[in-house]
């Protein structure tokens, strides 16, 4: 999907800034991480294909993301 390159690049770029978040601030820069990559794939989404698709993709999106934090949470703690 060569159209969504440069978007998941600002999506997973700012998603890996703020999810690098540490001490008392990690919470709040886990849940920044997940509202800034479905926040930029909804707007883009809303932009390429209608707001009705966007719509439709924010669940996928977020157990994308949910799914995504929930394995690496798993394997910082396995090693």
């Amino acid at each position: 999907y060569p159209n969504w390159m440069i978007f998941s690049l600002f999506a997973h770029g700012g998603q890996g800034y703020f999810a690098g978040l540490k001490g008392k601030k990690r919470p709040f820069g886990l849940a920044l991480a997940s509202l800034v990559m479905i926040l930029i794939y909804f707007i883009t989404s809303g932009f390429m294909y209608g707001f009705g698709a966007a719509i439709a993709g924010l669940l996928g999106n977020t157990f994308q993301n949910f799914f995504g934090m929930l394995v690496g949470y798993s394997l910082f703690k396995a090693y």
